[in-house]
């Protein structure tokens, strides 16, 4: 047997007997009223029964997010194949543009702080 399949065993065996043991010790009736119904479970049924649709609600919200994704990640890699060489050119443009309006904002300050001396 390998050393992997015997640790796996060994961690199921002790999770089996700590929820036997839970539920030994918590046996205690417990009244639960939802909607119209009304139900009288042991607190340790109760508990198991809530973990497992925690779980069941957890899986389910990840499979609709990871589906939902998926779209659109496959919706913004059709859109970005087909501009990217648009953008390449557009990128440059604006790289150009930016420098252009830091330069004439750069003298407009300029100015203003000449201004300002001048005139004290």
């Amino acid at each position: 047997m390998n050393t992997k399949n015997t640790i796996s065993i060994a961690l199921v065996a002790l999770a089996v007997i700590l929820l036997v043991t839970f539920i030994l010790q918590n046996t205690d009736i417990v009244i639960v009223n939802f909607l119209s119904w009304t139900f009288a479970p042991s607190v340790a049924a109760l508990i198991v029964f809530t973990f497992i649709i925690g779980i069941l609600c957890g899986v389910t919200v990840d499979i609709i997010l990871s589906i939902i994704n998926k779209k659109k990640n496959k919706a913004v890699n059709n859109t970005s194949n087909n501009t990217s060489n648009s953008n390449s050119n557009k990128t440059t443009d604006k790289t150009s543009n930016n420098n252009t309006s830091s330069n004439i904002t750069e003298i407009e300050t300029f100015q203003e702080v000449k201004d300002n001396t001048d005139s004290n």
